[in-house]
């Protein structure tokens, strides 16, 4: 039994130049002359050993071209310049979008910009120190805090007068009532009036009815609130009238209205 081996040539070199010796293979001379020249295709020219592919060259045609995978013109594999227009336009369609915001930030920016100022005489000016307007600060924030205590304060003074008053006057027309319906009970139980009163209980009815008699004459020649209230009001008692100008304070025109309720 026989063994074939096969030589590998020692580098790319030697291959390459055995291919190049070896004879064409079937049908490669189909459709030509005897005499007419082989199409070999593009042939490589190699810049050295060791070169990346594409440090290679292509030679043939109308000129070098570079060996990236793209073919001669003509070929289906070209790329068209036209797949560069639709990004083309996308970009210059975002320039002009932004050039627009960029103006209208400008514009913004100019309408906000404040106008001259100068900083002499300012609270943190040159011509005040650091501690200077720490202390004016501090002493801004005491009288704040001053005049917010004294707005609280007249506003819980003016609300406690507020229900302290309602709260008298509630009670004084409590009082005002009470004393009224007192008078207007006394009315009905049928009081005899003193020069009605009869003198036959004995001495000591005798004896009031001639004090209520006297004190009857002494109003009459005085000039005092009681003895006017007493013309106006005849019917009524001149205790019961006594006892209404003392809850008046001697005030014949409140005894008055009081009466007139």
């Amino acid at each position: 039994m026989s063994r074939s081996f096969t030589v590998r040539p020692a580098n790319a070199k030697q291959q390459r130049q055995g291919m190049e010796g070896a004879s064409p293979g079937r049908g490669v001379g189909r459709g030509r002359g005897r005499g007419a020249p082989g199409n070999k295709g593009p042939s490589y020219r190699d810049i050295g050993q060791g070169a990346r592919p594409r440090d290679r060259t292509v030679s043939g045609g109308t000129g070098h071209q570079e060996a990236t995978g793209q073919q001669a013109e003509g070929n289906g594999n070209a790329i068209p310049d036209e797949r560069f227009k639709r990004n083309e336009k996308k970009r210059q369609s975002v320039l002009k979008q932004g050039q627009k915001e960029l103006e209208a930030y400008q514009k913004h920016k100019e309408s906000r910009r404040p106008a001259n100022f100068s900083y002499v005489g300012t609270v943190g000016g040159p011509n005040i120190p650091e501690d200077e307007v720490r202390r004016q600060q501090a002493q801004e924030d005491r009288k704040k805090k001053m005049n917010m205590r004294a707005q609280k304060k007249e506003v819980r003074q003016k609300k406690e007068n507020k229900e302290r008053e309602k709260k008298w006057a509630e009670d004084h027309r409590q009082k005002n009532q009470a004393f009224l319906d007192r008078l207007e009970a006394q009315q009905k139980g049928g009081r005899p009036h003193a020069g009605v009163r009869s003198t036959a209980g004995g001495s000591h009815d005798s004896k009031e009815v001639v004090e209520e008699e006297q004190e009857e004459g002494d109003f009459e020649g005085e000039d005092n609130p009681l003895a006017e209230l007493r013309d106006l009001y005849p019917n009524y008692d001149v205790q019961m009238l006594s006892d209404i100008l003392q809850s008046t304070d001697g005030d014949l025109d409140e005894a008055i209205a009081l009466l007139r309720v």
